[in-house]
Protein backbone atom coordinates (compact mmCIF):
# COMPACT_ATOMS: atom_id res chain seq x y z
CA UNK A 1 0.00 0.00 0.00
CA UNK A 2 1.28 3.90 -1.08
CA UNK A 3 0.46 6.58 1.68
CA UNK A 4 -0.53 8.92 -1.55
CA UNK A 5 -4.24 10.85 -0.85
CA UNK A 6 -6.46 10.91 -3.66
CA UNK A 7 -9.38 12.75 -5.05
CA UNK A 8 -11.52 11.65 -7.15
CA UNK A 9 -13.94 14.29 -9.91
CA UNK A 10 -16.76 13.34 -12.10
CA UNK A 11 -16.34 14.76 -15.34
CA UNK A 12 -19.33 15.46 -17.03
CA UNK A 13 -21.25 18.38 -15.31
CA UNK A 14 -18.84 18.38 -12.71
CA UNK A 15 -15.06 19.30 -14.26
CA UNK A 16 -17.05 19.96 -17.50
CA UNK A 17 -19.59 22.57 -18.16
CA UNK A 18 -21.90 20.29 -20.21
CA UNK A 19 -24.50 22.46 -20.82
CA UNK A 20 -24.73 23.01 -24.35
CA UNK A 21 -25.27 19.41 -24.95
CA UNK A 22 -27.16 17.87 -21.84
CA UNK A 23 -30.31 18.19 -23.95
CA UNK A 24 -28.90 15.15 -26.32
CA UNK A 25 -28.72 12.97 -22.81
CA UNK A 26 -32.33 13.85 -22.02
CA UNK A 27 -33.08 13.09 -25.55
CA UNK A 28 -31.00 9.49 -25.38
CA UNK A 29 -28.65 10.11 -27.82
CA UNK A 30 -25.75 9.13 -25.70
CA UNK A 31 -22.55 9.01 -28.66
CA UNK A 32 -23.94 12.49 -29.39
CA UNK A 33 -23.58 13.47 -25.79
CA UNK A 34 -20.20 11.67 -25.49
CA UNK A 35 -18.73 12.80 -28.26
CA UNK A 36 -19.32 16.69 -27.69
CA UNK A 37 -17.46 16.53 -24.86
CA UNK A 38 -14.47 17.67 -26.85
CA UNK A 39 -15.91 20.97 -26.68
CA UNK A 40 -16.74 21.41 -23.46
CA UNK A 41 -15.29 24.39 -21.25
CA UNK A 42 -14.37 23.87 -17.62
CA UNK A 43 -16.42 24.37 -15.04
CA UNK A 44 -14.16 26.82 -13.51
CA UNK A 45 -14.62 26.52 -9.80
CA UNK A 46 -14.18 22.52 -10.07
CA UNK A 47 -11.30 22.86 -12.38
CA UNK A 48 -9.54 25.64 -9.76
CA UNK A 49 -10.24 23.37 -6.88
CA UNK A 50 -8.81 20.01 -8.56
CA UNK A 51 -5.41 21.93 -9.60
CA UNK A 52 -5.41 23.06 -6.30
CA UNK A 53 -5.28 19.49 -4.50
CA UNK A 54 -2.84 18.10 -7.97
CA UNK A 55 -0.91 21.06 -6.67
CA UNK A 56 -0.97 20.06 -2.76
CA UNK A 57 0.25 15.74 -4.30
CA UNK A 58 -2.63 14.86 -3.97
CA UNK A 59 -3.23 12.17 -6.51
CA UNK A 60 -6.61 12.82 -9.37
CA UNK A 61 -8.72 10.26 -10.28
CA UNK A 62 -10.98 11.24 -13.09
CA UNK A 63 -14.38 8.76 -12.74
CA UNK A 64 -16.61 9.49 -15.85
CA UNK A 65 -19.69 7.29 -16.89
CA UNK A 66 -18.98 8.02 -20.48
CA UNK A 67 -17.82 5.15 -22.70
CA UNK A 68 -14.73 3.47 -23.37
CA UNK A 69 -15.02 4.69 -26.85
CA UNK A 70 -14.91 8.28 -26.11
CA UNK A 71 -11.39 7.86 -24.48
CA UNK A 72 -9.56 9.53 -26.79
CA UNK A 73 -11.96 12.79 -26.61
CA UNK A 74 -11.71 12.80 -22.98
CA UNK A 75 -7.87 12.38 -22.82
CA UNK A 76 -7.85 15.53 -25.63
CA UNK A 77 -9.85 17.71 -23.13
CA UNK A 78 -8.21 16.50 -20.19
CA UNK A 79 -5.02 17.61 -21.49
CA UNK A 80 -5.92 20.94 -22.96
CA UNK A 81 -7.05 21.89 -19.30
CA UNK A 82 -5.28 19.80 -16.94
CA UNK A 83 -1.79 20.33 -16.32
CA UNK A 84 -0.46 17.33 -14.31
CA UNK A 85 -1.07 13.26 -14.23
CA UNK A 86 -4.32 12.30 -13.43
CA UNK A 87 -6.17 8.80 -13.56
CA UNK A 88 -9.20 8.19 -15.81
CA UNK A 89 -11.83 5.37 -15.26
CA UNK A 90 -14.61 4.99 -17.98
CA UNK A 91 -17.33 2.95 -18.32
CA UNK A 92 -16.87 0.18 -20.65
CA UNK A 93 -19.11 0.69 -24.20
CA UNK A 94 -21.35 -2.55 -23.15
CA UNK A 95 -21.96 -1.23 -19.27
CA UNK A 96 -24.99 -0.04 -19.07
CA UNK A 97 -25.03 0.07 -15.07
CA UNK A 98 -26.60 3.00 -13.53
CA UNK A 99 -23.94 5.57 -12.85
CA UNK A 100 -23.59 4.79 -8.99
CA UNK A 101 -23.42 1.44 -9.17
CA UNK A 102 -20.69 1.62 -12.32
CA UNK A 103 -18.72 3.59 -10.20
CA UNK A 104 -18.90 2.07 -7.03
CA UNK A 105 -17.47 -1.00 -8.42
CA UNK A 106 -15.21 0.85 -11.37
CA UNK A 107 -13.27 2.87 -8.22
CA UNK A 108 -13.34 0.00 -5.73
CA UNK A 109 -12.04 -2.38 -8.47
CA UNK A 110 -8.98 0.00 -9.49
CA UNK A 111 -8.46 1.05 -5.89
CA UNK A 112 -7.69 -3.10 -5.41
CA UNK A 113 -5.73 -3.29 -8.69
CA UNK A 114 -3.71 -0.15 -7.18
CA UNK A 115 -2.79 -0.90 -3.61
CA UNK A 116 -4.99 2.10 -2.58
CA UNK A 117 -7.35 1.77 0.57
CA UNK A 118 -10.76 3.41 0.33
CA UNK A 119 -9.59 5.97 3.48
CA UNK A 120 -7.16 7.91 1.28
CA UNK A 121 -9.82 9.01 -0.88
CA UNK A 122 -10.43 12.21 0.51
CA UNK A 123 -12.61 14.24 -1.23
CA UNK A 124 -15.36 13.04 -4.11
CA UNK A 125 -16.32 15.33 -6.49
CA UNK A 126 -20.09 14.47 -8.53
CA UNK A 127 -23.23 16.64 -9.49
CA UNK A 128 -25.50 13.11 -9.29
CA UNK A 129 -27.44 12.50 -6.43
CA UNK A 130 -26.53 8.70 -6.51
CA UNK A 131 -22.82 8.91 -6.90
CA UNK A 132 -22.74 11.51 -4.30
CA UNK A 133 -25.23 9.46 -2.22
CA UNK A 134 -23.40 6.26 -2.86
CA UNK A 135 -19.04 8.27 -1.64
CA UNK A 136 -20.83 9.02 1.47
CA UNK A 137 -21.58 5.54 1.96
CA UNK A 138 -17.92 4.40 0.94
CA UNK A 139 -17.01 6.28 3.63
CA UNK A 140 -15.14 8.83 1.83
CA UNK A 141 -14.04 11.39 4.18
CA UNK A 142 -15.15 15.01 2.44
CA UNK A 143 -17.96 14.27 -0.57
CA UNK A 144 -18.74 17.48 -2.67
CA UNK A 145 -22.25 17.49 -4.61
CA UNK A 146 -20.76 19.90 -7.29
CA UNK A 147 -23.65 22.86 -8.44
Amino acid sequence: MNDDKYVVCDLDGTLCDHSDRIYLAWLGEWDSYNGGCIVDTPNMPCLDFITFLGRKEYKIIFLTGRADKFVKHTVEWLRKYVFFDFFLIMRGDKDFRSSGEFKKHALLDFCVKNDILVSQIEYAIDDNDDCVAMFKDLNIKKVIKYK
